[in-house]
């Protein structure tokens, strides 16, 4: 699956290995990740501060910068900026956007996703059993940790 990896304003200045560290574990799930170059700010903290017409030009951007319709899902390690993307941008469009911006928002929505969000299994599973660095294949932990299913090694 050919994913776009948005990186957010804030993994982008400073938690840059957390984008990296996303980019890897994907292609390691056997996806071709995509970096637009034109990425910027989801608009997230404008809105959240009540400045509702200034975001439009960020989702604007956010929305033709993942339309492109060979990018079949978008991933990000944020929850924060998955919500807004998937709820505010919409909000955003309705309000203050033209029909182009309402239009492309719907598409890209129903695509993005938050890196943790394990109910997608389109882009959870992967394409081909995952390999080590040497090419040989891994093998999962065997361990789920109790308190929040992430893997333990013994």
């Amino acid at each position: 699956m050919r994913i776009g990896l948005f990186a957010t304003c804030l993994g982008d200045t400073l938690y840059p290995d957390a984008v990296k560290s996303t980019a890897v574990l994907l292609a390691r799930l056997g996806h071709e990740v995509v970096f637009p170059p034109g990425q910027t700010c989801c608009g997230q903290m404008h809105v959240n501060t009540g400045y509702q017409r200034e975001p439009v030009p960020l989702v604007r951007n956010y929305a033709e910068q993942f339309e492109d319709a060979s990018i079949e899902a978008v991933v990000m390690p944020s929850g924060s900026c998955a919500g807004s993307v998937r709820h505010q941008h919409e909000i955003i469009a309705e309000r203050y956007g033209d029909a182009a911006l309402r239009s492309g928002v719907a598409r890209v929505k129903a695509k993005t996703y938050e890196l943790s969000n394990s109910s997608s299994t389109s882009w959870t599973s992967p394409t081909s059993a995952p390999t080590s660095r040497t090419g040989s294949p891994t093998t999962p932990p065997a361990t789920p940790c109790g308190c929040c299913g992430s893997a333990t090694s013994r």
